[in-house]
């Protein structure tokens, strides 16, 4: 039994390590983007290529030269009015429809779904006010698929995916 432990402890620890080599790697990129297709090449290539995972796409809304499909006003809602109405994350599963607007060509059993918003830096930069808004308006999300069913779970920790929000939140609003 404690050889069993020990070795489960030993996979773990290689499984967290390549977690932290592929965000500091993430993070770097995104620096370095000079624009959203260079944003979303870099998630692609760390969270798909490196980690494995179904698929991912950032959704900004109302944006007139994005390349990818927008969401319908229904989609929307259902997504930003039920699913982040609450916190800046969802994960586990989506319907039929949302699944198809996200993800039309992956098969996404369990999603990570983080709202992205105008960041505070990017507010104080636009207004000489001291206080920003409390609420900051939301210009996005990021969505992520798994393959499998278990991945994405509501009682997930948010530790790294909200930094990978907040780091999103700032090169987004870079880019804009």
């Amino acid at each position: 039994q404690l050889k069993s432990r020990l070795e489960e402890m030993v996979t773990n620890a290689r499984q967290n390590e390549i977690i932290y080599t592929t965000y500091a790697e993430l993070n770097l990129d995104l620096a370095k983007a000079t624009c959203f297709s260079e944003l979303d090449a870099s998630l692609n290539k760390h969270l798909v290529g490196t980690l494995g995972l179904e698929a991912v796409r950032i959704v900004l809304l109302n944006d007139e030269d994005t390349q990818q499909q927008p969401l319908s006003e229904i989609q929307q809602r259902s997504l930003f009015d039920k699913k982040l109405a609450r916190q800046p994350f969802y994960f586990g599963r989506v319907g039929t429809i949302e699944k198809s607007a996200l993800f039309p060509k992956a098969k996404a059993e369990s999603v990570a779904l983080v709202l992205l918003s105008e960041s505070q830096t990017m507010q104080h930069a636009q207004s000489n006010s001291v206080c920003a808004q409390s609420k900051q308006p939301t210009i996005g999300l990021l969505a992520i698929a798994s393959k499998d069913p278990l991945h994405f779970q509501p009682d997930m920790d948010t530790v790294l995916v909200d930094y990978l929000r907040k780091n999103l939140n700032f090169h987004v609003n870079r880019l804009r």
